[in-house]
């Protein structure tokens, strides 16, 4: 019966265990990648290869929609290359926020510089989980 029961608890913490998800947010400038990216036990490079266009609206200006951004990344592992477009807004013209690659999801946070705020630095943040 002791068997049992230890046998029984040692079952519940096992199955009860998840594998905790770890996210992490990188700024990438236009023309760079960012290299020894850890996700799910692969090390992994995101490279920011261009801004495919920016309509968003501008900084103190008034419009009728917000405007989008999209953004062609590549991806590089150990044995896959991958190139793929991320956008502001899921879906909107086909390219969506977010996408998973070999169990790597890959978010984009944030287009810089916003369009009207006199910023020079061109970069991306995407979101790594």
């Amino acid at each position: 019966m002791k068997y049992i029961f230890i046998l029984c608890i040692s079952i519940l913490v096992f199955v009860g265990c998840k594998k905790e998800s770890i996210t992490n947010t990188y700024s990438i400038n236009l023309g760079s990648c960012k290299n020894d990216i850890v996700s799910n036990s692969n090390n992994i490079k995101i490279c920011y290869d261009s801004l495919l266009y920016d309509s968003r609206c501008p900084v103190n200006a008034d419009c009728i929609t917000n405007g989008t951004a999209a953004v062609k990344l590549t991806y590089t592992n150990n044995t896959t290359t991958v190139h793929f477009k991320l956008g502001n807004k899921n879906n909107f013209d086909g390219i969506a926020n977010d996408t998973t690659i070999n169990g790597t999801n890959i978010k984009l946070i944030s287009v810089n510089p916003y369009p009207g705020s006199g910023s020079t630095v061109n970069n991306v943040e995407v979101e790594v989980k």
